[in-house]
């Protein structure tokens, strides 16, 4: 049953339900409202029930001061005929209404609010990062992004739980306290008046220091940890370059600079408590000599005494544990400040708001006077004009800068062109939705990418609803169903269920390859893109996919890159390019007779020296 209220109360609101926010314009207390008031009806619940639990609290409090001066009144004999109804009114509303409500806040601020904030705002923040262009991540450490939206959601929901759950009802708890005791004497409400406002004026100095030394430590734990991830990510090279004993250094020297930061957060916390403690302390001893100088005067009664010196010993304890609340919030308000800058980062690529979805015909591909520099003032692309025809396989190749790789990027839009327009099928690519355009275009490259999920996973992640003779086939089409079967990870899962490791490292080059080129052969796209896409491949291996590739390119509109030149030789068309120019064109016999870039680079690659009588041979292509 109870398993039933928490799935209820858990699943009472959704928080993978998309959130539009506005990152650019807004200030980050602005950002945080957003984010923190995503469920705004229950939170509104919430501090109503807050606010009635408070003042059944303040009630039973005052309720035993009362009690004490019944009991006097009444003697033994007479208290329970005098006041029976009484104290059964205080029973049911002190044994049952006020658990009711202790329980219904523990459930709407653990279950249905903590637990989603947390959850919606690691969607909202992964969301964001996920629509940033390929320029933020070349200059952002992955590990620090991840850290930025785990930590960055965590602080979100510690903010809420420390400000909606803890220092709104404590200062719930203390209003009702001042309207009590100023009911009871002026003096008294004057005296209370007087400490809160002592805390305050402290904690007007003190937070903004906690503050200022949080959001340093924050800023010193997002660069460690992004560190970190970059040397385990990175960790043959560290062996092969570094060595333990430099790259333990490093960290060691990043991590004195981290412990400075939190020992003067911590510094700032302790000075702070001691200061609440004094003014906590001479609270105290005021209100107890007020209340007896008031008794004996006869102006308050001996319950009410016991009333006054309770609420005092519950005032000073919840003004320490609304200073303790108020450091984390700035804590982890500055941690929040540094996720919003970077989630602030404007959308370098974003669709228009009338941007419509590719509407696939034949695959015609058009670059009519394409300018591109990345930002840059010297193009790497200039005034680029070619046509690849429907169905048609085309070459792209060129020294090392000449701009193949940008033409690539640019034709999956992963960068926006700068002058000029690409168009596929007379639809200009800036007019159209990103992943309609890239979910009509295969790619493989170089430099092959796997998720540490299963081979499986890593196959099928293009294609939804899948099947597991799919995934063979296209493996087997691959070359790479004999490996993967042959596969077994550290624990005990075999063949298509073994996961690869992070990035693949499970397995070599050649073999991550194959995966990939499986991948396309499962997605089967019409326009298709080879990036370097048979470099990892030894001669055997090299000539076994070609075969299947030119099966698979059939009917395909087709565009390559490769130093690898067999790889492009018998395409229909060779482009050459050189510093983001047009060069040559023509297929590899006319370019090997023009004698130009093509036929140097064709000859050094393979002889070592020029020798224009070269041809292309069947065997040279294998």
């Amino acid at each position: 049953m109870l398993n039933a209220l928490y799935q209820w109360a858990t699943n009472h609101v959704d928080p993978f339900a998309k959130q539009h926010m506005e990152w650019e314009s807004k200030t980050h207390l602005q950002q945080l409202r957003s984010l923190v008031f995503i469920f705004p009806k229950h939170t509104l619940v919430l501090l109503l029930v807050v606010l009635v639990e408070t003042i059944l609290t303040v009630s039973l409090l005052s309720f035993v001061g009362f009690l004490i001066d019944q009991m006097e009144a009444s003697g033994p004999e007479l208290f329970w005929q005098q006041n029976m109804w009484l104290i059964v009114t205080a029973a049911v509303a002190f044994l049952i209404a006020k658990p009711i409500f202790s329980i219904a806040y523990e459930i709407l601020i653990s279950l249905t609010l903590h637990v989603n904030i947390l959850t919606s705002t690691r969607v909202t923040f992964f969301d964001r990062l996920l629509n940033q262009d390929m320029a933020f991540f070349q200059k952002e450490f992955a590990g620090n992004l991840a850290s930025k939206t785990f930590v960055g959601g965590r602080e979100v929901a510690e903010l809420f739980w420390a400000g909606i759950g803890v220092v709104i009802p404590n200062f719930f708890f203390a209003g009702s306290l001042l309207i009590a005791l100023s009911w009871l004497h002026w003096y008294l409400g004057a005296v209370m008046l007087l400490w809160i406002g002592l805390f305050a004026v402290l904690a007007y100095f003190r937070v903004p220091i906690i503050r200022d030394a949080s959001k340093e430590g924050a800023d010193i734990a997002h660069a460690v940890n992004g560190s970190v991830v970059d040397v385990y990510s990175n960790i043959q090279t560290v062996k092969l370059f570094q060595g333990n004993d430099r790259a333990l250094g490093n960290f060691t020297d990043q991590l004195k600079g981290f412990k400075k930061a939190i020992v003067r957060f911590r510094a700032a916390v302790v000075t702070s408590r001691m200061l609440v403690a004094l003014v906590g302390a001479c609270g105290l001893a005021a209100f107890t000599g007020l209340s007896l100088v008031l008794w004996h005067q006869q102006a308050i009664t001996t319950g009410e005494v016991a009333i006054v010196l309770g609420f005092a010993i519950r005032l000073e304890s919840k003004l320490l544990e609304i200073l303790a609340q108020l450091t984390g919030l700035f804590r982890s308000y500055g941690s929040f400040k540094s996720t919003a800058r970077t989630m602030e980062h404007s959308l370098g690529l974003v669709d228009d708001t009338d941007a419509t979805s590719f509407n696939y015909e034949k695959g015609l591909i058009e670059f009519n006077n394409v300018d591109f520099a990345y930002g840059q003032q010297t193009a790497i692309v200039k005034n680029l004009n070619f046509i690849i025809q429907p169905g048609e396989k085309v070459g792209i190749v060129g020294h090392s800068g000449a701009g193949k790789s940008t033409v690539v990027n640019l034709l999956l839009r992963m960068y926006d062109v700068e002058g000029g327009a690409i168009m596929i099928d007379h639809q200009d690519l800036r007019n159209l939705t990103q992943e309609s355009l890239r979910a009509e275009i295969g790619l493989v490259t170089q430099d092959t990418s796997l998720f540490h999920r299963s081979i499986f996973d890593n196959i099928s992640i293009g294609k939804d609803d899948v099947g597991m003779e799919d995934v063979r086939e296209a493996a087997r089409r691959a070359h790479a169903l004999e490996f993967i079967e042959a596969l077994e990870d550290n624990k005990g899962r075999k063949g298509f269920e073994a996961f690869v490791g992070e990035r693949g490292i499970k397995l070599s080059g050649g073999q991550r390859q194959r995966i990939a080129l499986a991948r396309v052969f499962l997605k089967n796209p019409p326009i298709l893109i080879l990036d370097e896409a048979t470099s990892a491949l030894d001669t055997k291996l090299d000539a076994d996919i070609q075969e299947i590739l030119n099966d698979v390119m059939k009917d395909k509109t087709t565009l390559a890159i490769a130093h690898r030149l067999t790889t492009v030789a018998r395409m229909d068309r060779l482009i050459v390019m050189d510093k983001g120019q047009i060069v040559e064109a023509g297929t590899h016999a006319e370019l090997l007779a023009k004698d130009g870039i093509y036929a140097e680079l064709w000859h050094n690659q393979f002889y070592g020296v020029k020798n224009t009588e070269t041809v292309l041979t069947p065997t040279e292509t294998q």
